[in-house]
């Protein structure tokens, strides 16, 4: 696979400024997601044939039925994984001592932003970076969270052929699992946003819809700015203008 649409670690990057991070982005990940036609074709067909748990995957998710909510819209309630730092994050779970969290628990704070995605989606890993330099512009104004759904391309599903991320995870099938990505994740690319984590019912998905990737932000227990469905219209950049014209800062 091309360097281009491959994933990016975290990049030396000096200036970590949203201008300095949105540059150091290969271009097919800004504004959306604009690869080239060979990436498409490779999406679809790689390791297809007589491989009936992609075919499952390509199926379900071109019928499938979304309910994509739209801004206005009451947030439905959900419940979150509070997901624990420090190196007993996994057997802290699996003890019982969980902090599950409630969507509906946090949103009579400060609006709410919303990136959601998983580590086998290409572009959700590449623009980790640019969510986290917008996190730090507008901490004052919201709380931002990385929530994180089940796998989209995964070697036992929608396998990307020549990701060697997605050739190297199966769909995880217990909270144990699913933790075991989103470490790798952290180590892959490192940010302080907090992580929620769907449970292993994926029930956070069900309510929002947000398949492969997708930014919200919740205020007043509403959606006050649903982004386009990913991975070609998820846009960070457009999350940006709408803060900054909802919140006005001074200092951008």
């Amino acid at each position: 696979m091309d360097s281009s649409t491959n994933c990016i670690q975290d990049q030396a990057v000096d200036d970590k400024s949203y201008e300095s991070i949105l540059k150091s982005i290969p271009p097919i990940y800004r504004n959306g997601f604009n690869p080239p036609l060979w990436f498409y074709w490779n999406t679809v067909t790689s390791n297809l044939w007589g491989n009936y748990d992609k075919l499952w995957s390509l199926f379900s998710y071109v019928f499938h039925k979304h309910s994509y909510p739209v801004a206005g819209d009451t947030c439905p309630d959900a419940i979150l994984l509070d997901y624990q730092t420090g190196s007993d994050k996994i057997e802290y779970y699996l003890k019982g001592n969980t902090t599950l969290y409630r969507m509906m628990e946090k949103l009579d704070a400060k609006p709410i932003v919303l990136y959601c995605g998983s580590f086998t989606c290409i572009p959700f890993r590449n623009k980790l970076q640019l969510i986290q330099a917008i996190a730090n512009e507008f901490a004052e104004y919201c709380d931002f969270y990385i929530v994180y759904t089940a796998e989209v391309h995964t070697a036992d599903g929608w396998i990307i052929g020549g990701d060697e991320i997605s050739t190297a995870h199966k769909q995880p099938k217990t909270m144990k699992e699913r933790l075991k990505i989103v470490e790798a994740l952290q180590k892959f690319s490192p940010v302080s946003i907090p992580y929620l984590v769907d449970l292993i019912d994926n029930n956070f998905n069900e309510k929002y819809d947000n398949t492969p990737l997708r930014l919200f932000v919740l205020e007043n227990k509403k959606f006050s700015y649903v982004g386009g469905p990913g991975p070609f219209k998820s846009t960070p950049e457009e999350l940006r203008d709408y803060l900054i014209d909802r919140f006005k800062p001074s200092s951008i």
